[in-house]
């Protein structure tokens, strides 16, 4: 078996990389369209505070989950949904609440003293 190996010109070099440059560029332009076609516009409801909050549109929960506000334990409505859902069950709600920290654990003051060091 024999493997023929054509060096490469600087032109067809060239060529390749421009179509592999506008390749990605139209991979890019068809996620974005993609994400504006399925980002849904409609209006969500959060508890905040034990009450329910809103209407927020799509980029005020990005802002809310930005500022920790909403955590993927939040619940959200959305006029399509028939019960209140976390977050982190709501698709497109899912990429940016799985990279933000759950909350912080309050720490009671009894376990406070019992991890007292000082005496």
């Amino acid at each position: 078996m024999f493997y023929y190996f054509y060096p490469m010109n600087g032109m067809y070099a060239y060529e390749y990389g421009t179509a592999m440059s506008r390749m990605l560029m139209d991979m890019r332009e068809a996620a974005e369209r993609h994400y504006q076609k399925n980002r849904q516009d409609v209006p969500y409801y959060v508890v905040l505070n034990g009450a329910s909050a809103g209407p927020y549109s799509f980029d005020e929960i990005r802002e809310l989950i930005r500022d920790g506000k909403v955590t993927r334990e939040s619940y959200i409505w959305k006029p399509q949904m028939q019960n209140w859902e976390f977050a982190a069950n709501i698709a497109e709600l899912q990429p940016l609440v799985n990279f933000t920290p759950p909350p912080v654990p309050e720490i009671k003051q009894d376990e406070d003293e019992a991890h007292d060091t000082r005496e």
